[in-house]
């Protein structure tokens, strides 16, 4: 499908189901599907590096001093891993038009290891590319980006195997996928202008596009169990 067809048949997944994607969406906000991840646990504030980058040489620790709210910020984060997991389990109902109900987005938490271990892991490889330089960053996100999707349809998968089965099935797909996100741009923008409102319309509609998309490299590319 290209990319106009994996937008289209969102909506058409989405048609009667708004409600429930808008009410998902709020959820996932409360229980820290959207938390900021590791940035958070760095101390010293961006401005800081910016203004003077031999702090860090002068006292590389600065990089790893945690205080009590980076903390409860990072375990936010982690403990938000199993609501990831449940949202994309949500968003697959609704592209399978299968029933969705709002407890479904707790569907995964009895596998909250595994969701932590995954989450943590995506975070480390993608902050380690970020350090290095920006473009490996994003090719470490797009190359794991399926990793949640392939937990949630088969939660008994653990982290590091969803790992392995997403860098395998995006061979060849990480520049799609990164396209896809990019054509959601102008209605980011909007959302922007509408002082945010219209992120509880976007986010279902972008969130369910992926769901098409992880179908799709699902039917071409079965991951062996």
């Amino acid at each position: 499908m290209n990319l106009s067809e994996l937008r289209k048949a969102a909506r058409n997944d989405l048609k009667g189901k708004w409600h429930i994607g808008i009410i998902i969406t709020i959820v996932a906000f409360v229980i820290g599907v959207y938390s900021f991840g590791l940035m958070p646990m760095i101390n010293l504030p961006a401005e800081e590096w910016l203004k003077d980058p031999s702090i860090l040489i002068k006292d590389w620790r600065n990089i790893f001093y945690f205080d009590m709210r980076s903390v409860r910020m990072g375990l936010f984060h982690l403990l938000g891993a199993a609501g990831v997991l449940g949202q994309c389990y949500c968003f697959l109902l609704i592209a399978n038009n299968e029933q969705c109900r709002i407890r479904d987005i707790f569907h995964c938490y009895p596998q909250m290891a595994p969701a932590i271990g995954l989450r943590l892991l995506r975070s480390v490889y993608t902050f380690i590319g970020l350090s290095l330089f920006v473009i490996p960053g994003i090719y470490l996100y797009y190359t794991y980006a399926l990793s949640p999707w392939i937990m949630a349809d088969d939660p008994n998968i653990g982290a590091r195997r969803a790992l392995q089965l997403s860098k395998r099935v995006m061979n060849g797909y990480k520049m799609k996928l990164f396209l896809l996100d990019l054509s959601f741009i102008g209605w980011f923008a909007l959302c922007v202008l509408s002082m945010g409102i219209g992120l509880l319309f976007l986010i279902p509609y972008h969130c369910t596009a992926r769901a098409e998309f992880f179908k799709g490299i699902r039917s071409r590319s079965k991951p062996a169990q």
